[in-house]
This record gives C-alpha cells, structure tokens and sequence, in this order.
C-alpha cells in the first residue's frame, strides 16, 4: 500500500457512483439497477483503467473508501452510501447535433463493425397478390429513403428478412422513423422491428456467414477502387502491396483464414453469438489464445488464465469487448483489434 495515493482512489471511485457521471454512464447505472440493494461487485470498478493506473490491489481501493461519506463496501461490493436513489439517465446529445455529426454518406470498413441487426416482416396488401416480395426492391427503395443510413446487407426469406445498418455515427432520427413506420412497395407493407437477444443470437449463428461473405465482397469491391484511384494518380507500388496483403493467409489454431478480414470477420462472429458473461469454450477459446499472443503485454494479461468472456466495456458506454478471467474471478478487457493489428503487422 506504501505510495498508493488513497484520497485519489476515493475521488475517483466516488465519482463513479455520484450523480454527476451516473446521469449519463449507462455502463455503472446498469450494474447499480441490476440489484436491488445496489450493491455492484468491486472488480467492475478494478477494471475501469482510471483506477488501474492507480492500483491494482483490491485492498487499497477498500482502504481508500472506508470512510467516504458517498459510498460503502461490503463483502465483495460498494455501493451509494445508504442505497441512494439513482438519477435519472440523460441523452448527452440531442438528435440535431447527433445528425450533424453524419460523415457524407460513403461505406467505409468501419462501418462493418458491430452492425445493428434490424428485422422485418412482409404482407401483401392484396390477397390476389401472387408475386413475392423483392429484397433488391426493399435495398433500393430504402437507401433512396434513408441516404443518411447505411445499409450494409439484407436477407429475406418468403415475408420475414433482417437487414444489417451500420453502427458508426448512426442518424437516430432516421432509424427511429424506419422502425416506426410502416413502409408500402408495389403490393407490400414492410414493419420493422429490433430483434430480441435470442432472435439476434440465431441470426448470426444461422446468417452470420453469410453476412461475412456478403462484407467481403463489397470490402473487395471497395479495395479495387481504391487501388485504381491511387493507381490512376500514379501510387502503382502501394497498388501491388495492397493486393499482395489482401492474399496473404493466417493459419490460427489448426484453421486457415485467406486473408485478415477472414480473422477479423470470425472475432466479430464470436462476440456477436456471445452473451455478455458467458464462457467461451473450445475452438473459440483457443482461437482467442493464439490472437492474445501478439498483445504487447500478454504475458501480464494471461497470468493465472482461466477462460475467456465476451461483456460489456468497462470504460465505453454500449461496447463490447474481450476479456481475460483469471482463477480468482478478476477480469481484465483487452483489445482484438489491436492484436490483430500486430498480428498483421509482424506475420
């Protein structure tokens, strides 16, 4: 404990559980409401990275609060200081500005990353109506009805379907006006719907590589014109180095993958299956294992390694990420992309 700055751990700490940060962290004002006595486990707080560059010792952060006035340890949890009540939630931002903040409209990589699945289903507005109903007629109509949305991909079988829109800067004006109205093509109504966990879950088990292939080939699409942009402007040589990465293969735990969107796409199907908390087993778990060792730090991240969890992050808001759980229950988050970053970097 000799050097641990305590008074800066219970500041920080405190301000996790005030009024002031718990307006608008929907990560801790979950933990809170997800027991009724408010008590939220300690090593949600070992994990958030303020208190890590503070100490990694449990014992110091009970030491640091055992006499604040704004909140309280008990076996294993802290809470408010007598249950307080929780303040309510706030949007940080008003639709307006969040619209202000759309990019021109053009599909990047990005936007493959953590789609927002949303379903669909189809009636006929005339029982004579014998035709089926079109997904390239439901793509073209909406792109042309919602250009502030990106839609990355859609799938339809008979009258129900999902579509995937991208994540990265969503117009929540525009997806809110999709979801609530009903949209009328040719004979057809379309009504849209978010997908509960365990609809979202089958999905990508049962369309998950589909949605994959779907990405590649509009990734592959996309690289080709970028390769002919920098090749008309004269940048033939990082031409033939794009092409040349984009064939290079990766051989992870006894599985090769063509390329790296292949690794980076199985990453992505495994934390979009996954429910927050559950344990990953193995081919995933080893798959993890191999990605983790290009980390900078894996050795430190993978001491008394237990398994792997997929659960929401520590420090952002409405993210998911990996974490590593240890033999004593502690958990730490770590970055996949970053791994695979190096991974590419250095093979």
């Amino acid at each position: 404990m000799s050097g641990v700055d305590l008074a800066a751990i219970q500041k920080q700490v405190e301000y996790y559980f005030s009024d002031k940060n718990l307006k608008k962290d929907r990560f801790f004002h979950s933990k809170i409401s997800a027991d009724k006595e408010g008590w939220v486990d300690i090593s949600f707080i070992m994990n958030c990275n303020k208190v890590k560059q503070l100490t990694t010792n449990q014992e110091d952060v009970v030491e640091a609060i055992k006499d604040s006035t704004e909140v309280e340890f008990d076996t294993g949890g802290v809470r408010r200081r007598g249950n307080k009540a929780l303040p309510e939630l706030v949007e940080e931002k008003k639709e307006e500005e969040k619209v202000e903040q759309q990019d021109d409209g053009v599909i990047t990589e990005r936007d493959f990353k953590n789609p927002k699945i949303v379903s669909f289903k189809v009636t006929s507005k005339s029982e004579e109506n014998k035709d089926e109903p079109s997904w390239r007629d439901l793509e073209n109509h909406l792109e042309e009805s919602f250009p502030t949305l990106k839609f990355l991909y859609s799938r339809q079988k008979e009258f129900v379907g999902q579509l995937a829109i991208s994540s990265n800067r969503t117009d929540t004006a525009a997806l809110s006006k999709l979801m609530k109205d009903t949209i009328t093509i040719a004979d057809f109504d379309y009504l849209f719907e978010e997908p509960n966990d365990e609809d979202l879950k089958e999905f990508w088990e049962n369309h998950g590589s589909h949605y994959e292939m779907c990405q590649k080939q509009k990734l592959r699409k996309m690289r080709k014109r970028k390769r002919e942009e920098k090749a008309a402007n004269g940048d033939k040589d990082g031409s033939k180095k794009q092409k040349v990465e984009d064939d290079k293969q990766y051989t992870i735990a006894g599985t090769t993958y063509m390329n790296i969107n292949k690794v980076k796409s199985k990453a992505k199907t495994i934390m979009n299956i996954k429910d927050d908390g559950q344990k990953l087993e193995g081919y995933e778990e080893e798959f993890l294992k191999e990605i983790i060792k290009h980390h900078e730090k894996h050795d430190e991240k993978m001491k008394d390694f237990s398994h792997f969890i997929v659960d929401e992050h520590p420090s952002y808001r409405n993210t998911r990420c990996f974490f590593v759980v240890r033999a004593d229950g502690t958990k730490e988050d770590f970055s996949m992309s970053k791994c695979i970053k190096k991974m590419e970097e250095t093979e």
